[in-house]
């Protein structure tokens, strides 16, 4: 039986003032996202991912605690990151 990798993201830096980097693992394809939410569960951005490194301007965001999802076909990575302005 064959083993499923699960989709895994880093963050850097956590936390950030600005540019947020995304390095994303086992999980660039047709079906794949990165979802912005607050800790409500708002989501405040959605993005097509498209390569193994994403890049995020966040310069405009409040200083909060955000939950980053990658979106992967049906499996959901949550991170959280914190802006700080």
């Amino acid at each position: 039986i064959g083993e499923k990798t699960l989709p895994k993201i880093m963050l850097y830096p956590n936390p950030s003032s600005g540019l947020l980097t995304i390095d994303i693992t086992n999980a660039v394809g047709d079906n794949s996202h990165i979802s912005l939410s607050n800790l409500s569960g708002v989501q405040l951005n959605s993005f097509e991912i498209d390569s193994n490194t994403q890049s995020l301007n966040l310069s405009d965001l409040p200083s909060v605690t955000y939950i980053i999802q990658l979106i992967f076909n049906d499996i959901i990575v949550s991170n959280q990151m914190i802006v700080l302005q």
